[in-house]
């Protein structure tokens, strides 16, 4: 796999729904670079494209471990584990997101997590912020 002109190829399989295709390329592309960030992230959103969410929620992971500060991968981490029914994590991953970097998809996921444990008032103050 030719990193220097493949890595557009996949990303426009991705874009065009092409999930399983790329997540086959990415996993070419992590063989020669595993410590690839933006294609662990890229690997991840087609996972969670196709609602393998335990892939996604080890793609993302990895590239959590692998230093990364990032605001949207905690984000997408925190919907995995909601989708998995783990709100303890994903509140852990929103704080960690909100401290670095305020956004609205922050909002969502941290009601969506605020509603799983009943705190509804918090849920409608963060759904709201979400819909502004």
């Amino acid at each position: 796999f030719c990193l220097s002109r493949g890595l557009g190829d996949v990303y426009k399989r991705q874009v065009r729904g092409q999930f399983q295709t790329a997540i086959v390329d990415y996993g070419y592309v992590l063989q020669e670079d595993p410590k690839n960030v933006k294609v662990l992230l890229m690997k991840g959103i087609c996972h969670y494209s196709l609602q393998e969410i335990p892939q996604a929620l080890s793609a993302f992971t990895k590239a959590i471990d692998l230093g990364v500060k990032s605001a949207d991968l905690l984000i997408k981490r925190a919907s995995c584990f909601i989708a998995t029914g783990d709100f303890v994590e994903a509140e852990k991953d929103i704080e960690q997101a909100s401290s670095l970097q305020p956004s609205d998809m922050i909002h969502l996921v941290r009601a969506q997590c605020h509603q799983h444990f009943k705190r509804y008032d918090k849920a409608i103050a963060d759904y709201t912020l979400f819909l502004q």
